[in-house]
């Protein structure tokens, strides 16, 4: 039963991604209180694609949200972008808007300022790369300032600076692109990165994939990272990094994220990012036959548990 179950919903239902505001602090998540049913949806249900990957920017004392919109007719991701404003407890968005687009696959718009300008690191596995993107004129025009890793499909690229020092985590689009984690690190941002001597530093499918910016805590690094054991984004992992050099490597994971909380997009969650006022996240459900079948599937399982 447990295979045809797989079978019907790989071949017949749908992942559907959209993207949450939820009330949510770094604290909650790392006490395992991570309740995301108060979280509100930014956008509809898209018929022929999704929105999924979310992280804020600050700009002119405005909050933007940038995002990987994907259109299932051309099979591939831009970056798209909305403003977003919070009046009287109330969430108010602009029109969805494209910031960069290219004749490849793009997701996971992860930014980082340097020198008081703003880069977009975006995923480009398609392309071969990982490259970084300077704002021409932000949030709507975006030049490709330098390839930072070339002959890499680098999926989900997340840098952060540690004690001087830039670390790049990513996983590989061809070699583990759930479970392999590799790292690179370099001592200015635009500089020559260098490989890990022991990637990949990590292969474990329940908490290796990157979902989202790093973030400290009591003096402490925490890399929220994704659990994909059974499905694609089955929840966020939180690793407490131990130690980390250009030789040496050692994480422990302290707390997760589950999306079972998230009303009706509750079938998963690979992204989280904070902002001072509250966490972005996506969320996924399943559509398609599921809507015809879902509930006959549950009364068979349930039936054969008991």
């Amino acid at each position: 039963m447990r295979r045809f179950y797989q079978y019907l919903k790989k071949k017949y239902w749908k992942e559907q991604w959209t993207i949450g505001v939820a009330p949510l602090a770094k604290e909650d998540v790392l006490g395992n209180k991570g309740d995301l049913s108060k979280t509100q949806w930014l956008f509809e249900e898209k018929k022929n694609g999704f929105f999924a990957d979310p992280f804020t920017v600050k700009h002119n004392n405005e909050t933007y949200i940038f995002f990987e919109q994907f259109d299932d007719i051309i099979g591939r991701g831009r970056i798209s972008y909305i403003k977003l404003a919070i009046v009287s407890g109330k969430i108010k968005t602009t029109e969805t808007k494209t910031a960069l687009e290219k004749p490849f696959h793009l997701s996971y718009p992860f930014f980082i300022r340097e020198n008081g300008e703003l880069l977009m690191v975006p995923e480009t596995a398609e392309a071969n790369e990982i490259a970084a993107y300077r704002s021409t004129v932000f949030p709507d025009s975006w030049a490709k300032e330098k390839t930072l890793i070339s002959n890499f499909p680098g999926i989900d690229p997340t840098i952060f600076k540690r004690d001087g020092r830039y670390w790049l985590f990513c996983t590989h689009a061809q070699k583990g692109m759930n479970d392999h984690l590799y790292a690179f690190y370099c001592d200015q941002l635009l500089g020559e990165w260098q490989p890990h001597e022991k990637n990949p530093i990590k292969i474990d499918l329940e908490s290796a994939r990157p979902a989202g910016p790093l973030f400290e805590a009591g003096g402490a690094l925490f890399r929220p990272a994704q659990n994909c054991k059974g499905t694609y984004g089955k929840e966020i992992v939180i690793n407490k990094i131990i130690e980390l050099s250009p030789s040496d490597f050692l994480e422990e994971k302290v707390a997760s994220l589950s999306p079972k909380s998230a009303q009706k997009y509750h079938d998963g969650i690979h992204t989280i990012s904070f902002s001072k006022e509250f966490a972005l996240i996506d969320g996924k459900r399943y559509v398609g036959i599921k809507k015809v079948l879902g509930s006959i599937i549950s009364k068979i399982k349930q039936k054969k548990q008991a």
